[in-house]
């Protein structure tokens, strides 16, 4: 047993770099994913897997999601910085047949997640994105402040009162307007379901393919932005203020109904 966790990270990072070199890939060691993995081993050893390609044609958030929530896995990157078809396995035990059934086992589960993602995903654009939103009344967002339909035309109020006071082109106004009305919609997409972190990034995908204008999607991508103190604000006029009316409305929903901090 390697008692401290320190070495338990070095061992698990240099090795998988050595495999990369070797490979002609690039991995990134996710602190929160390294911290999880080194305490769920007391003597890491490492190994490479691999999926079929086709699955890169799942948004890599996905398969990045897939891969580091349920398997615990390190993606490995080509050297353009695109998403590679490896993930680097941590193992608590040295096998004598030089891993390849722990390596066939994992590759066998990483596929099963990844035909659940791809079913996911094809049934989501099966769907009319622009239409999802009928389905946020059933979502509640806080039992005494309604459903996110609810929410949804609370901040089209906002919107116009904001309107007002923040000059918005004729184009602007109409990217703003379409963004507030589908920003919710990813919510009740299976995909969403199944990975909740990744609201906002999969209605960006679906209403990009849906044929909303690029300023659009990337404002409901970004308007949950910052979800916290070292994340990222969001960076086109747009979804500043689809952010800043998605939280005026939290903010003083929740003063409302005396659940401030």
């Amino acid at each position: 047993i390697i008692v401290s966790q320190e070495k338990r990270k070095k061992i698990i990072i240099d090795e998988g770099k050595k495999i990369a070199i070797k490979k002609n890939l690039d991995i990134n060691f996710d602190e929160k994913l390294l911290e999880e993995v080194s305490s769920l081993v007391e003597n890491p050893v490492v190994f490479m897997g691999s999926f079929d390609a086709k699955y890169l044609s799942l948004p890599d958030e996905v398969l990045i999601t897939s891969m580091k929530k349920n398997q615990k896995y390190f993606p490995f990157y080509k050297k353009n910085k695109n998403l590679s078809n490896h993930f680097l396995i941590v193992s608590n035990t040295k096998p004598n047949d030089g891993g390849k059934l722990i390596i066939n086992g994992n590759e066998k589960v990483i596929l099963a997640r990844l035909e659940d993602a791809t079913f996911f995903w094809n049934k989501d654009l099966k769907n009319k994105f622009n239409k999802e939103g009928e389905k946020l009344k059933k979502i509640i967002f806080h039992n005494k402040l309604g459903s996110l339909y609810d929410k949804i035309e609370r901040m089209q109020k906002i919107y116009k009162y904001l309107s007002y006071v923040i000059p918005l082109s004729s184009n602007e106004k109409v990217y703003l307007e379409n963004s507030i009305i589908i920003c919710k919609n990813d919510l009740s997409s299976e995909l969403v379901r199944e990975f909740p972190s990744l609201q906002g990034i999969m209605g960006y995908y679906y209403s990009k393919k849906s044929g909303f204008h690029e300023e659009v999607s990337k404002a409901v991508k970004d308007h949950y932005k910052p979800s916290g103190p070292f994340d990222a604000c969001p960076s086109t006029k747009i979804s500043k203020i689809l952010a800043l009316i998605d939280k005026l409305d939290t903010l003083v929903g929740f003063f409302l109904i005396d659940a401030g901090p």
